[in-house]
């Protein structure tokens, strides 16, 4: 049956595709169908790339014409079949598989397109580039057609950090210095982003608990050149918080191997073994046996990635239904320089069932 329905799904699919190619006779009148749009780059120089620049510019186009399929537009086609007074079974189906609504000439507005298209332009170096916009007109469809004076784009001359304090300058500057960022590189404020994400990252290793990427800035400074050229700064946000701009060590680790949130409030013994404390109200796993599965320490800078070590190496034991590892703050005001965590492990064993 299965097979039958199938086969009668493509012949009514195919017979109606045949005769989709007619769906422009159901557009409104004082309607045109959209079809669609076209980038036209007018540089002012050479453009390394173009083709990948203006792929780029056509995601950005908005709307989306109708899809069409062999010159056929069959969705819109069962679009205005679905509007009739008794569409039928049948056009209600296929409506609901394939149909899409038209797309109008009155969906388009050229003037935010071209804001659009020039935002693209300037978020990629190309600043004071302009656009231009009409529409190529048929009896019953529409095209737009976008033109774009594409200017000279910035490029860096110099990367380097602007007034930080000790010590994350000095952490990030060790890792400015390996910075895929180089002299002539074309403005790009996506790749800044990458930028700012690889230095929140490396900062988190180095023990940065608290820090945040939305905390680095950018700068770029044009005041020194007349050739388009620019500094690129990178500086903090005013006003971070200080839990922000030290290190953390993980003071305390805390394993509890047989956890189980329903028993939580139960008393638990506490056994000390390789500087981590095992709490436990009954024994599960000896301790010497998961200790080696453990890659934190007590003492270690807080290392997000030593975390995720860790949980990964205690899921493949095949015992646990859950890993679950937080870190908490220690409160330590008494020094401003290094904060402190309390790191505890829970350890959800799966049923016996699951284990037998």
């Amino acid at each position: 049956m299965k097979d039958i329905s199938k086969i009668l799904s493509v012949i009514i699919i195919t017979s109606t595709l045949l005769v989709s190619c007619n769906a422009l006779k159901y557009v409104p009148e004082g309607e045109r169908l959209y079809t669609g749009a076209s980038v036209e780059i007018q540089p002012d120089s050479v453009i390394p790339n173009q083709s990948q620049l203006k792929d780029v510019l056509e995601e950005a186009l908005i709307p989306k014409p109708n899809s069409t399929f062999l010159g056929m537009r069959p969705g819109l086609y069962f679009y205005y079949k679905n509007q009739k007074e008794n569409p039928g079974f049948i056009n209600r189906w296929l409506f609901k598989k394939l149909g899409e609504e038209p797309v109008y000439q009155s969906d388009v507005q050229l003037y935010e397109v071209e804001d659009l298209l020039v935002n693209r332009l300037e978020n990629r170096g190309f600043f004071y580039s302009t656009a231009a916009s009409d529409f190529i007109e048929d009896t019953k469809t529409v095209e737009a057609i976008y033109k774009l004076k594409v200017t000279k784009p910035y490029k860096m001359k110099t990367y380097q950090l602007d007034t930080i304090q000790e010590p994350l300058k000095t952490r990030i500057g060790e890792l400015v210095e390996k910075t895929p960022f180089k002299p002539g590189m074309r403005f790009d404020l996506d790749a800044m982003k990458l930028e700012r994400d690889r230095i929140d990252n490396g900062l988190k290793r180095k023990g940065y608990y608290n820090f945040n990427q939305s905390f680095l800035i950018f700068e770029a400074d044009t005041n020194r050149y007349k050739n388009k050229r620019y500094d690129l700064y990178l500086r903090i946000k005013k006003d971070v918080p200080q839990s922000a701009l030290i290190p953390y060590r993980i003071k305390e680790i805390n394993i509890y191997p047989n956890y189980d949130l329903t028993t939580d409030s139960i008393p638990k013994d506490t056994i000390r073994f390789d500087e981590k404390n095992y709490v436990r109200k009954e024994l599960f796993f000896k301790e010497k046996r998961l200790d080696p599965f453990i890659t934190l320490k007590e003492g270690q800078l807080y290392d997000p990635e030593e975390s995720r070590s860790t949980s990964r190496r205690l899921s493949t034991l095949g015992s646990y239904k859950y890993v679950n590892i937080q870190h908490e703050e220690i409160d330590s005001l008494s020094n401003d320089s290094i904060g402190y965590l309390q790191t505890n492990i829970y350890l959800s064993p799966l049923n016996k069932r699951a284990i037998r």
